[in-house]
């Protein structure tokens, strides 16, 4: 009985020191994505599914981390915006010269994301993609062009925020 005894202390031993840390910071991970996705329904945003993405995306097992993940989203993610936006103005209603632009836009975020190491280069990498995914709507449908590119930064840092909050929870 006694060897059983210990070898069960060992295993909760274990346990505590190494996987109670993972469990901890899964269990923080799905409350964020549950409570991201409950805010994103309760705001009405147009995209929740980005919300929670946006979450799992950014959520480390260190608080440091994730705030500069974030950090290196969001600046990705409001470039991406603010470049499809002046794209769809200067085009509104000449298709190759957007899609020229773009794609010259997207060469260079490439660039700078091959250049450039870490999170660096993951906000370039996501301002090429942003701008695709702003500015390809936009270009179609101009006069909603703002509210398409605001509604992708409100479910962006919504999930940024509330990964940031869980995080340092």
């Amino acid at each position: 009985m006694s060897t059983l005894n210990l070898a069960s202390r060992q295993y909760w031993q274990s346990f505590y020191q190494h996987d109670l840390q993972t469990w901890i910071f899964w269990a923080k991970t799905a409350a964020a994505a549950l409570i991201g996705l409950w805010l994103a329904y309760r705001f009405q945003l147009d995209s929740p599914s980005t919300v929670v993405i946006t979450v799992f995306i950014v959520m480390q097992s260190r608080n440091g981390m994730v705030l500069a993940k974030s950090f290196y989203r969001a600046i990705g993610t409001i470039a991406g915006s603010i470049v499809a936006l002046l794209l769809v103005a200067t085009f509104p209603d000449e298709r190759l010269g957007f899609l020229a632009g773009l794609a010259l836009w997207v060469g260079f975020c490439t660039a700078g994301a091959r250049y450039f190491r870490n999170f660096q280069a993951y906000a370039f990498v996501l301002a090429g993609y942003t701008a695709a995914l702003v500015g390809l709507p936009a270009a179609l449908d101009p006069e909603h062009a703002f509210y398409i590119g605001v509604a992708r930064l409100s479910d962006v840092m919504l999930g940024i925020m509330v990964a940031s909050v869980m995080s340092a929870i």
